[in-house]
């Protein structure tokens, strides 16, 4: 059963990317190795089988089989950003657990991982072996589980509770662009952002106080949230927004596209005014880069990262991107967008879409609409998930319908109850996957 003392404990690890704490045998830093290491304890103390990839992932099994389930989650988390209290010291209010990773996704991963102890405690005969993978870098790059599967191989069927109900059939594509280039204006310094896949929740630049002014007028007619700090000869102004998913423009408000609205109305000569066109839309309406193609959807585009410093502009572009266009296209149509500017390309996850018929899915859905009452589509996602990598895998919960995803938000939290909903759910559905005769769906 689940004890929430672990569950607290686990959350209050720092699992976020430290490059300056990169080592061999902790490829993403001190923090993820401790909360690899806290699972990997706690699975050992039950008397599981522990297969270790090197730091980058984990693998607690059950079974020998040569067909095996996989029940993917990572321990990484984004960056804290703006909380109201510590995001690593988890706090009940109202029967919520508040802390970064409640929902995306240690929860998940606790709740597996204690499901698959069950079921080898009670022996139940299972035809397929069954795994708990826990992955450590999933929010960037997906090495950890890239390294995994090279020498894992690919399972019979996995799932991943990384995502909402009913399921995600496919996902997007999803890329990253890093921009450069040089930009001749008042503007001394800029920083906004805290990752690539996060909607910038902040932003800030410095410049002479000759134009305040200016700038004044322009903040005070649109209405933005800003402060300004100054002394004798410059000043700072400060952008707020909300933080979100990437993936989802409309859970978030990016504060560095704010900011640099103001920068192109009150310097229209420089290039913030093309840079303000290109990510005033996080659906890249008006430009080149705008795709709306079925069965996916819209294209979405977030300025997660920018800077600038003695006129260096970078920034760090997320994009999510239906089928029907190539990351190759989009970076031609980019770079033709911003002229001057070096535009380079270094990650992309092409999208991908599974069978609907396949009996694993099949078998998933009805085990969701029989417990929770939902005779809802499966639908395709812009998030990035293990599915990415994982095939055939889709992303089955846990976000159940009503609630309110705060994944790479301030104040994320999980109710309680939820836990205890959807611990029987993934034991349950765990056991039919490893059991299932496909011949069933034929």
């Amino acid at each position: 059963m689940i004890k929430l003392e672990e569950l607290l404990e686990l959350l209050s690890i720092k699992s976020v990317y430290d490059e300056a704490t990169v080592t061999p045998k902790e490829p993403y830093g001190k923090g993820v190795a401790q909360a690899l290491a806290f699972m990997r304890e706690l699975a050992l103390k039950q008397g599981m089988h522990v297969e270790d990839y090197d730091g980058h992932a984990l693998a607690i099994c059950y079974g020998n089989q040569e067909e095996r389930i996989d029940v993917v989650s990572h321990l990484d988390v984004v960056s804290a950003g703006d909380w109201d209290e510590d995001p690593f010291t988890p706090r009940i209010i109202n029967g919520e657990i508040i802390a970064r990773g409640t929902q995306d996704m240690k929860s998940a991963a606790y709740l597996t991982l204690k499901a698959l102890i069950e079921i080898k405690k009670k022996k139940i005969p299972l035809k397929r072996q069954l795994r708990v993978v826990l992955g450590t870098d999933e929010e960037r790059t997906m090495e950890d589980i890239v390294h995994y599967v090279k020498q894992a191989g690919q399972p019979k069927f996995a799932f991943t509770p990384d995502g909402a109900f009913p399921l995600s059939i496919g996902e997007k594509g999803a890329l990253m662009w890093h921009i450069q280039g040089h930009i001749e204006s008042p503007v001394l310094d800029l920083t906004g952002g805290t990752q690539c896949n996060v909607i910038a929740p902040h932003c800030s630049f410095t410049l002479p106080h000759a134009f305040k002014a200016v700038l004044n007028q322009t903040i005070e007619a649109l209405g933005f949230n800003v402060r300004c700090d100054e002394d004798k000869e410059l000043l700072r102004y400060t952008f707020t927004g909300v933080a979100g998913h990437a993936s989802r423009p409309e859970s978030g408000h990016n504060a560095i596209v704010d900011a640099l609205e103001v920068l192109a109305l009150c310097f229209p000569k420089t290039e913030y005014r093309n840079l303000y066109t290109l990510f005033a839309s996080p659906y890249a309406k008006g430009t080149t880069l705008a795709h709306d193609i079925a069965p996916m959807g819209p294209l979405t585009i977030n300025l997660g990262v920018c800077s600038i410093h003695n006129g260096v502009f970078e920034a760090d572009v997320d994009c999510r991107y239906p089928y029907g266009v190539s990351s190759e296209e989009l970076t031609r149509l980019l770079t033709q967008t911003l002229p001057g500017f070096k535009v380079t390309l270094p990650y992309d996850a092409i999208p991908f879409l599974n069978d609907i018929q396949s009996p694993f899915i099949q078998t998933c859905l009805s085990h969701y609409r029989a417990s929770f009452i939902d005779d809802r589509d499966p639908f395709i996602s812009g998030g990035v998930t293990y599915g990415k990598v994982i095939q055939p895998c889709v992303a089955f919960g846990p976000l159940l319908p009503g609630r309110i995803s705060l994944a790479h938000q301030k104040n994320e939290s999980v109710a309680i109850e939820d836990l205890e909903l959807l611990y029987p759910f993934y034991r349950d559905i765990m056991i039919k996957l490893a059991n299932l005769e496909e011949e069933t769906y034929a």
